[in-house]
């Protein structure tokens, strides 16, 4: 039997509110801790990943890139009516993942903090890269619905 209209209702204003929600946590952390990260210098970047800067730093510009574009590719009435945008936004997410995350790989591999945080830095950038790398491997092989499964 099909469900009361107003349950759908419900539905649909819990899911925006969520994702209002997201978005002002998303926003706030950009602005707060990742733009100062924009002004390599020692003071912003402190005495550990200051020498490291030519890798954290494309981390963090390619990270923010992402994180902005990103919700845009998962919206399907954005995906389906500007199609050529969704490409070209498509081609820049994945360069900016992959990139991010192999830099975040680095960086795993090579710190010094704690087993945890570097095990979970890695596994990040592990699980960034290769998704957006399967989601292109899947739209290259014109695979759509698996492409739609590995943004979903």
């Amino acid at each position: 039997m099909n469900q009361p209209k107003q349950n759908n209702t419900i539905g649909k204003y819990s899911i925006i509110v969520l994702v209002v929600l997201t978005s002002l946590i998303v926003c706030y952390y950009v602005i707060s801790r990742a733009f100062p990260m924009l002004i390599p210098t020692e003071e912003v970047y402190g005495s550990y990943y200051f020498p490291r800067v030519f890798w954290v730093f494309p981390h963090i510009v390619l990270g923010i890139v992402a994180t902005i574009i990103g919700p845009f590719q998962f919206i399907p009435k954005i995906r389906n009516k500007y199609l050529k945008t969704h490409r070209q936004l498509g081609r820049v997410y994945i360069i900016s993942t992959v990139l991010s995350g192999i830099s975040g790989m680095y960086m795993a591999a090579t710190s010094d903090i704690n087993l945890p945080y570097a095990v979970g830095l890695f596994m990040l950038g592990v699980a960034w890269s290769t998704s957006s790398i399967m989601a292109f491997i899947s739209i290259k092989n014109r695979k759509i619905d698996l492409h739609k499964r590995v943004d979903d």
